[in-house]
């Protein structure tokens, strides 16, 4: 029988190239998939508002993680005695990050001069949630 001597594979210099580029490739994976593992996240702290009154109605500074893009975010303020919608108030809220979201530091201004609309309730609606904060 006849045998051929040049068979060959890979050569040897190529065969270690090519195991040093796959072993670098998995690495780089291995990385990319496990750098985020124990990075802290932030506590995630709930809404809550504190009420500063003046001559012209209330300004309702807010406290808590930045949720929800304005967009999807209603408020408006409830009689506490009958629990309907009260119109007729002006509210204007200020970003004040300029992040496009409700969270710590934004401000709700609600116009009120006459201070008709004490101890009322002024809601913030997230469609799932609601905060409440009370104007007194």
């Amino acid at each position: 029988m006849y045998m051929r001597k040049e068979k060959e594979a890979v050569s040897p210099v190529i065969a270690v190239i090519l195991m040093v580029a796959i072993t670098v490739v998995l690495a780089a994976v291995l990385f990319v998939m496990v750098q985020n593992i124990g990075t802290d996240t932030g506590e995630i702290t709930a809404m809550t508002g504190t009420v500063d009154e003046n001559s012209a109605g209330w300004i309702v500074g807010l406290k808590g993680s930045p949720v929800e893009n304005t967009s999807s975010v209603s408020w408006y303020i409830l009689d506490a005695a009958t629990g309907a919608k009260l119109t007729g108030v002006n509210i204007t809220f200020n970003d004040n990050d300029a992040d496009g979201y409700i969270g710590t530091g934004d401000t709700y201004f609600i116009e009120d001069g006459t201070h008709a609309q004490k101890y009322n309730k002024f809601i913030i609606d997230f469609g799932e949630s609601t905060v409440e904060i009370p104007l007194k």
